[in-house]
């Protein structure tokens, strides 16, 4: 069991940084309430590798230069921060403190993917938990984890923001993040047959640290196209290709489809909506129709029937927010609130 220091004063935090800026590899986790930008940071978690010491940050507490040190961290390039889904890390970090740079960030959960045995740019490429990694390598205890995520189900995660802390919560946090560069050396040593190069997970892991980051409307980022696990298109590999489209699920810019598809969903997005289906769950792309015009005009042969999903008339036009969230908040909108029939 690593030793805890609770850093929640500035003189606290000044020698925690400055053990991780002279190091070459930083574990890193946040834990909050309904961590990206929408919700709080509650703790930063950091472990040098080889150390007997999680260093755990109250975001929380009155330290000055915080948010400056963090920047510092993810602006050095010398310094490898190894994370574990840092999608919402990142989307908080970057719209909560400012941190804009991602770009020497190893992801394990891109790396458990990786090292496996061609399971890439298929659709259906499954992307697994930190918990459920750590039982597969047999990294580490999980009861924590157990009670935590269970208290999560039943109070939401706002319990982060309360202070003081419980023990067990500390405990959860320190292990989560020391358990990281186990995790690392355990795949390295199952897997060598598929280990591929550095900078190919470094690259990987910068697209998958701005996935969220990027998006502009923060209710995109609610939608099952950004909750579920498969994993997104174009992060492992970023093929050359010279055709390009907004995807109408993720909203992401993602490569052309084979000729002749005219789905306005990417392949992965296709099968959240096929699963939300076959488990009864609601279809958006029910949810949507009507919230886009309709490229074909009167031309559309699906208008002649009287079965297309697409808007052909301004009037006609649902907003989108309410058709997928059944509330819209912008007093300005002008366009359809009404629920499908």
């Amino acid at each position: 069991m690593v030793e805890i220091r609770f850093c929640n004063t500035t003189r606290k935090l000044e020698d925690a940084m400055e053990r991780m800026m002279r190091a070459k590899r930083v574990a890193v986790d946040l834990e909050g309430r309904d961590l990206g930008r929408d919700g709080e940071i509650s703790l930063v978690q950091l472990y040098c590798e080889g150390d007997d010491v999680v260093y755990i940050l109250d975001a929380t507490a009155d330290m000055s230069g915080l948010e400056d040190y963090i920047y510092d961290l993810f602006s050095d390039d010398s310094i490898l921060k190894v994370m574990f889904d840092c999608r919402s890390d990142c989307d908080a970090l970057r719209h909560l403190w400012g941190v804009d740079h991602f770009n020497h960030i190893m992801d394990l959960q891109l790396l458990e993917v990786l090292t496996r045995k061609g399971s890439l740019q298929r659709s259906n490429t499954r992307i697994k938990s930190l918990k459920k990694c750590l039982k597969e390598f047999s990294i580490s205890d999980t009861k924590n984890q157990d009670v935590v995520s269970k208290k999560m189900e039943n109070e939401g995660s706002a319990f982060w923001m309360k202070r003081p802390l419980q023990k067990q919560l500390l405990e959860y946090a320190a292990e989560d993040v020391s358990a990281l560069f186990k995790l690392r050396g355990a795949i390295w040593l199952k897997r060598t047959d598929y280990w591929p190069d550095q900078r190919i997970i470094l690259d990987a892991s910068s697209r998958y640290a701005y996935l969220k980051a990027d998006i502009e409307d923060s209710k995109v980022l609610q939608s099952p196209f950004h909750n579920n696990s498969l994993l997104p298109l174009l992060v492992i590999t970023n093929a050359n290709q010279r055709r390009y489209r907004n995807c109408k699920g993720c909203q992401r810019k993602v490569r052309e489809q084979k000729k002749g598809s005219k789905s306005p969903f990417c392949v992965v997005c296709q099968r959240v909506e096929r699963e939300a289906g076959e488990t009864g769950g609601p279809s958006t792309l029910i949810l949507l129709q009507k919230t886009t015009m309709c490229r074909k005009g009167d031309e559309c042969r699906r208008k002649m029937l009287g079965d297309c999903r697409f808007a052909h008339e301004r009037e006609e036009l649902r907003c989108r927010t309410f058709a997928l969230e059944g509330v819209c908040n912008n007093p300005r909108c002008n366009l359809k609130h009404t629920h499908l029939e």
